[in-house]
């Protein structure tokens, strides 16, 4: 992708419809971007109690790419592209999630009951003691959703996104989840200002939306319109 377009160079119309029947924003430029924000607001009408909306993230991400005369536009257009990676394994049950926010909280309430242990007078330690330790067992067991790796979070999500609806072999699971792991890690080096020029961002943000869109069974789709084009150019329409 080119970076030589201004927004107002970015055509105003599009001829594909969204799924409620409008046009096409004008930042979903290609195949791909439709295709692939078409299915994330499937996704979301799917899921309507679990935010965050895939389809406005993902939409705010090409937006943010398209405004090149913000000098923060690869940043932010790559914060919203984690966003959207993260935000994925809300919309599949049994994938788990980081829940940083309660983690602090939690800890929060274990430091509190290690200080009333350790300021305890020594009538009221063994009990100061004891509230410690249940506090500390709770903490334990609750603090098990938090626990797992990045990767193995990874995998169960690509594993509930398979339109197969099959386990992969092994091999082939491993290097699917190292690719999404990749892109992850690159999209969070990019919104933190590390060194990204705009072929690597392009770079890897296309190979990332067809490899989203695979996972979410539109390969069927994006075929149907490559055959399409094919009868087209043969018949010399």
């Amino acid at each position: 992708m080119a970076d030589d377009s201004s927004p107002s160079e970015v055509p105003q119309t599009n001829s594909q419809p969204t799924s409620g029947g409008g046009p096409v924003h004008p930042a979903l430029i290609g195949e791909a971007s439709p295709t692939l924000h078409r299915r994330l607001e499937r996704k979301d009408a799917e899921n309507p109690n679990k935010p965050p909306p895939l389809a406005s993230i993902y939409l705010g991400a090409k937006i943010a790419r398209s405004r090149t005369e913000n000098p923060e536009y690869l940043s932010h257009a790559a914060h919203s592209l984690r966003e959207l990676i993260d935000a994925l394994p809300n919309k599949y049950p049994g994938v788990p999630t980081f829940d940083h926010g309660d983690l602090v909280s939690r800890v929060r309430d274990l430091l509190k009951a290690w200080d009333t242990f350790q300021q305890a007078p020594a009538a009221t330690e063994a009990q100061a003691r004891a509230e410690f330790d249940r506090t500390m067992g709770a903490f334990a067991t609750e603090s098990a959703g938090v626990r797992v790796t990045r990767r193995e979070q990874h995998g169960a999500l690509l594993g509930a996104m398979d339109p197969a609806g099959r386990p992969l072999p092994g091999v082939i699971a491993d290097l699917r989840v190292s690719e999404w792991g990749v892109y992850r890690t690159f999209f969070v080096r990019a919104c933190h200002h590390g060194a990204v020029t705009v072929e690597e961002f392009d770079g890897m943000l296309e190979p990332f939306e067809d490899f989203l869109i695979d996972r979410l069974g539109l390969r069927a789709f994006r075929n149907q319109a490559a055959l399409e084009k094919l009868i087209g150019e043969a018949e010399g329409t």
